[in-house]
């Protein structure tokens, strides 16, 4: 059985239109050559089954690294973390983006305390990170690469083993396990879990955005409109970060904020210091305790 060399899926020669195509010869499917060559993507609509793959990833009873960018994490992230029963360890990407302003150790720590994921590993210099990740993959000899879709797996094994694995800014670019033999060393790329924060991303830095917002006035942040009827004083964090402030109180639904919070969207998350009752528009959104912590303090 021969699999696509850039993302795992069983070759096909027969049906241009099913995943896995690929012209006879080729060790790579057509699928990938287009998001290789002309950044063309076939959507793949709830190809991912995410309790098949912890399943699969459970029973390769392999270390297994999880990857995770800045903006994916919540809850579910560190649910389906917590359900992986291989010895592992839970690397934050993507770090750089935030503001240069903030301390990158007082968001490890307080990821470390707020969700007791330990040992978790990132850099802001990608060197550092490869070094410290390729020490771990040689103390285990063999292990398993997985984690949110996009969150750069993909990119870390080919930059890490001068491998030509399929990268690309679509989502669940890999579509199966990926097994790499190299200097003695066994690697395992696999496809990513799908979560409800599913970030859009983007190349630019997040920017910050303190706003006082008066009690029966509203904010329009990215499609999000958030009202309440208290003052309130908030940090927005978001690329091309545009605000509108107005009033047009209407009936949205309401949310209970606790202290030292954040509301995290699909590509934004709002630092709430203090809690307070607001009313949103928009019910895609996930609460966790503060990545960003008492730095306004």
């Amino acid at each position: 059985m021969n699999r696509c060399k850039g993302c795992g899926e069983t070759l096909q020669y027969d049906n241009p239109n099913k995943i896995g195509y690929a012209v006879k010869g080729s060790d790579i499917c057509k699928r990938c050559f287009d998001l290789t060559h002309y950044n063309k993507n076939v959507e793949l609509n709830n190809y991912i089954d995410n309790d098949k793959l912890l399943e699969n990833i459970n029973k390769k009873r392999v270390f297994t690294i999880f990857l995770c960018d800045i903006l994916s994490l919540s809850n579910e992230t560190f649910k389906i973390y917590d359900s992986i029963n291989n010895d592992k360890a839970f690397v934050l990407t993507k770090v750089d983006i935030l503001p240069k302003n903030i301390k990158y150790e007082s968001i490890i720590r307080n990821i470390e305390n707020s969700f007791g994921i330990k040992p978790l590993i990132f850099s802001y210099k990608s060197a550092m990170l490869k070094n410290n990740l390729l020490s771990l993959i040689e103390k285990h000899r063999k292990v398993l690469i997985t984690g949110i879709v996009s969150s750069g797996k993909s990119t870390l094994i080919n930059t890490l083993f001068d491998e030509n694995i399929t990268v690309s800014h679509f989502r669940n670019t890999t579509l199966d396990f990926i097994e790499i033999n190299k200097d003695g060393l066994t690697i395992i790329d696999s496809p990513g879990f799908d979560t409800k924060v599913v970030t859009q991303r983007s190349k630019n830095l997040l920017k910050e955005k303190i706003v006082n917002l008066k009690k029966g006035f509203e904010v329009l942040i990215d499609n999000v409109s958030l009202y309440s009827d208290e003052d309130i004083n908030i940090c927005i964090f978001m690329p091309n970060l545009t605000v509108k402030t107005y009033k047009n109180k209407d009936s949205y639904k309401m949310v209970k904020i606790n202290n030292n919070t954040d509301l995290v969207f699909d590509n934004f998350f709002i630092y709430f210091k203090k809690g307070v009752t607001i009313y949103l528009n928009n019910d895609s959104f996930n609460l966790r305790e503060s990545i960003i912590g008492k730095k306004y303090e």
